[in-house]
């Protein structure tokens, strides 16, 4: 998760199902947070409340636009996290992995 223009929250879950999403997200995002992007997974409206989430096709983006807009912060940083970890010494990814 990625506060606009503020910080990056990346957190290790054990699956994408909306009973494990949904506490993590209760934690991390504010009452008063006015909008809520994400990719286009189905669980995020079951989550999040329909009048403050967009969504995003990451296909109808690169189509319109050539690039990826509403989510690339966020993709971002957990690339520049995975290209540190990887490149880093391997006890440091079973580490992280572990977690």
């Amino acid at each position: 998760m990625v506060e606009r223009g503020g910080r990056v929250h990346l957190q290790r879950v054990e699956n994408a199902k909306v009973e494990t999403l949904r506490p993590v997200i209760a934690a991390n995002l504010s009452p008063d947070a006015s909008k809520v992007v994400t990719d286009d997974a189905a669980q995020y409206k079951f989550i999040l409340p329909k009048e403050k989430h967009e969504s995003t096709v990451h296909e109808q983006e690169l189509n319109m636009l050539g690039k990826i807009e509403g989510t690339k912060t966020v993709e971002g940083a957990f690339s520049l996290f995975k290209r540190g970890v990887f490149s880093s010494d391997q006890r440091t990814v079973v580490m992280v992995k572990n977690r």
